[in-house]
């Protein structure tokens, strides 16, 4: 079956490369205008595949970990409480997690005192070796659809303001890492799919273009991963799926809820699609993995994995659970101290 599905994989990169010249064009156009020009049609799954495989991907088994709660204009936020990103700079070195996925504010961006303070927190966490920091970008309300798109683009701009802006390396974003769940309350409407598939795809390769477009505006190597609920990406079928994967280059399924045998069950499928080039990650959440057994479940799935070909490791959610910055949820899960430590 694997083969069957990587056969079926390479013929449609084998269509990729012969849009090639088509996708050059609509690159320069994006580079031409900054952003998508009003009227101008969408490219199609194929040219979002040609984008996604142009966008490169860090090396080797990511960790990764979603972290909110970043700014407030109220204070009280990370950057009040850990301004230089040392307490959780300890916490990715102590739980071997080598990504991030900071989710920052669109008005932190709005004053240069305020962007300072985003620079030195992002420069705290990349001091740890091989620490990845990745923008986390939404949308206005989760679950909207059709995606909006130019909230999207207009938040990877920001990004991109942001890292010409920075001082160094060190202080910029390493990627754009989007969290766009179009398929959240519409599970039960099937013939909603393919629409759902073709709107994520579509805004898979407007953020591509607009990284491949503005160069100078990032740091060599930025890469795109993009979230996606672990029983959506299950339910579609392998075209469908693989052009999700070829848009985004990586992504990150969301499996929440669920027994550890249906995670590796669908994993497994999701494997399929995968290779190196183009890896897909396996996420988890704290509390669905009581008795302080999480650690222990993302530890067997590098066991299961690691060797296999598109597996690119584990990412949980979220830090507020694991700092007790959510007493209800630590109480309930952890009872002791480091019962909930990530391997």
């Amino acid at each position: 079956m694997r083969s069957a599905r990587r056969l079926l994989r390479a013929e449609v990169e084998e269509n990729m490369k012969r849009i090639s010249a088509w996708a050059f064009v609509v690159a320069s156009v994006w580079a031409g205008v900054g952003g998508c020009a009003a009227g101008a049609p969408e490219p199609g799954q194929e040219e979002a595949a040609q984008r996604g495989a142009a966008i490169s991907q860090p090396a080797g088994v990511r960790h990764g970990i979603w972290v909110y709660s970043v700014y407030s204009a109220a204070g009280g936020a990370l950057l009040d409480t850990d301004p230089n990103g040392s307490q959780l700079a300890a916490f990715l070195g102590a739980h071997d997690i080598n990504e991030v996925y900071l989710s920052v504010a669109n008005n932190a961006f709005g004053s240069l005192p305020d962007r300072a303070r985003v620079r030195a927190f992002v420069a705290g966490l990349r001091g740890v070796p091989g620490v990845r920091v990745e923008a986390l970008i939404g949308q206005p309300t989760v679950g909207e659809y059709p995606i909006k798109k130019d909230h999207m683009l207009a938040r990877i701009n920001q990004i991109a303001a942001y890292n010409v802006e920075a001082s160094s390396a060190a202080e910029r974003f390493d990627g754009i890492h989007l969290d766009l769940e179009p398929w959240v309350g519409r599970m039960q409407q099937p013939a909603l799919y393919a629409e759902i598939v073709g709107d994520l795809v579509s805004a898979f390769d407007l953020a591509a273009a607009e990284i491949t477009a503005r160069p100078e505006s990032y740091n060599q190597g930025m890469s795109l991963a993009a979230d996606i609920g672990g029983l959506f990406y299950d339910r579609q079928p392998s075209d469908a799926r693989q052009s999700l994967l070829l848009a985004a280059g990586r992504l990150v399924l969301m499996e929440y809820e669920i027994t550890e045998a249906k995670v590796v069950e669908r994993m497994d499928r999701a494997l399929d699609d995968a290779t190196a080039d183009h890896p897909v990650m396996v996420s988890t959440r704290l509390q669905d993995f009581a008795l302080c057994t999480n650690g222990a479940v993302l530890g067997r799935f590098d066991t299961q994995w690691a060797a296999t070909a598109g597996y690119g490791g584990w990412a949980t959610f979220h830090y507020g659970h694991y700092d007790r910055g959510e007493p209800r949820v630590w109480t309930s899960y952890c009872p002791t101290e480091g019962c909930c430590d990530i391997p």
